[in-house]
């Protein structure tokens, strides 16, 4: 896998010893999480960084790539010239950048030496990666690196060319990760760089949350009237990573990302947020229990599109798939089955939501499951609905029920084989067999009688039905 992941880190100079002089101390937090973006990187060791950088020269509607072999940088701006950096350039991967966008009307300028004398300037490395890159030396030096300036290009164009991106790493010969250079907001306090603005604070956690809860998808719709009075310059550079992640996922439908913030604060008045974006990949581990997978795919289908999975596409894409013969003839049987079902979802081992069917209401058991899986992720009265960034902490099971049987004696029932149905009048309470925590056959009526809203002295009629259960222990869409 050439693409191994992306970091995000801010540049603040202050945050070097030898230029804070103590005052770093205020941003330990920060601190602690450029040393794990550090570590991030040294763990995946990769060949070739790609970074983009708000800062350097730049232009307005372009997005600029350095082309050279070398470039060399310093503090000099803020008073420290002696603090020096050098770092190769991966002509290998500019030189694939520069064959593909050539044939593209993309505005993308390379910044070669001719370039220089153009506009008579010297290509350095700027503070926007000589900082992040000065943590990430400590841990590991065996890197080239790309440079990327996004400039003042849209962000849907940065978001566009982070696809184009990918695709050419797709056909790339070394391991490359993503560092992000991304100071936020500027404007968090009147103390700051900027005079507050209530955007700024808005803008920051707007994007952090974003990463908390795993959503890289709607980054690039922050609308412009939040990230312009914000007064913040790593939003591009994000985006621009972010969206060759997007398109490295869109590739295969099998592939996730686990998103990481280490840490945020402002104690400058500007936001500093260090984070990583993992990728995951099924690796093949077995048979596929189909039932599972066709619950997974109709959560994250209507998690991402708020539509029904189309169960004619999900076919098609099994067919392409190494497994595909045999999954389909696991689906040809849903789809001659007509049954009830329950589709049960866990997030770190508590309940997130689960719907089903004591008897079916579709014409097989294939949509039985599609319609339970959006009910039991969407629609479960107890839970707020499941959203794209929880997908990879899930853990789903799908439950296909036998016939109902009436019973006369609690004598008849026993809680790992048999759930119950209790019913008084029109209130009715199910349990499903063989749950954590749920032990004895008395613990099993009793909650059974709560779910139903009947009293626990009432009598009621009790129904027992066996499962067969179908689950896994990773979420694996």
């Amino acid at each position: 896998m050439t693409l191994q992941g992306m970091v995000i880190a801010p540049h603040p100079p202050i945050l070097l010893s030898e230029i804070g002089r103590g005052e770093e101390r205020k941003a330990q937090g920060t601190l602690e999480g450029m040393e794990c973006v550090a570590r991030e990187v040294a763990e995946k060791k990769p060949e070739v960084l790609l970074c983009f950088t708000p800062h350097g020269l730049s232009f307005y509607e372009d997005i600029a790539v350095i082309d050279q072999e070398e470039l060399q940088g310093d503090f000099g701006d803020f008073g420290y010239g002696s603090i020096r950096m050098s770092k190769r350039i991966d002509q290998q991967l500019v030189g694939a950048i520069k064959n593909t966008f050539r044939q593209t009307e993309s505005r993308v300028v390379f910044l070669d030496k001719h370039r220089s004398i153009e506009y008579q300037a010297e290509w350095k490395l700027d503070h926007g990666l000589m900082v992040p890159l000065h943590f990430i030396d400590k841990k590991y030096q065996n890197y080239s690196v790309v440079v990327i300036r996004p400039g003042g290009v849209a962000i849907d164009q940065l978001d566009r060319f982070g696809k184009q991106l990918s695709t050419i790493l797709q056909d790339y010969d070394k391991k490359v990760m993503i560092l992000a250079s991304a100071d936020l907001s500027h404007c968090l306090k009147d103390s700051g760089p900027y005079e507050y603005r209530e955007e700024g604070p808005r803008f920051d956690r707007t994007l952090v949350e974003m990463l908390k809860e795993n959503n890289i998808q709607n980054v690039a719709d922050i609308p412009e009237e939040l990230y312009e009075p914000a007064g913040q310059c790593g939003l591009p550079s994000i985006v621009a990573g972010l969206g060759a992640i997007k398109e490295w996922m869109a590739a295969d439908r099998d592939r996730r990302v686990k998103t990481e913030v280490f840490s945020y604060e402002g104690p400058y008045g500007v936001g500093y947020m260090t984070a990583k974006v993992d990728l995951l990949e099924e690796e093949a581990t077995g048979e596929k229990d189909e039932w599972v997978q066709l619950a997974k795919a109709s959560i994250q289908a209507y998690c991402d599109e708020k539509e029904a999975l189309d169960y004619s596409r999900y076919k098609e894409r099994l067919e392409q798939s190494e497994e595909g013969e045999k999954r389909l003839k696991t689906l040809e049987i849903l789809e001659k089955q007509q049954a009830g079902a329950f589709v049960s979802i866990h997030k770190q081992g508590e309940l997130r939501g689960c719907i089903g069917t004591l008897m079916p209401v579709t014409d097989n058991l294939a949509r039985e499951i599609i319609r339970n899986a959006i009910e039991a992720s969407a629609y479960d009265p107890r839970f707020e609905p499941i959203q794209s960034g929880e997908l990879d902490d899930l853990q789903v099971k799908v439950d296909v029920l036998g016939k109902p049987e009436k019973i006369s004696s609690a004598d008849q029932l026993d809680v790992k084989k048999y759930g119950i149905i209790v019913e008084k009048g029109h209130r009715k309470g199910v349990l499903l067999p063989d749950l954590e925590g749920i032990d004895t056959v008395e613990e099993q009526i009793r909650i059974a009688k709560i779910k139903a809203g009947i009293e626990a002295e009432e009598v009621v009629s009790m129904y027992r039905f066996e499962v067969v259960r179908h689950e896994e222990k990773q979420l694996e869409i």
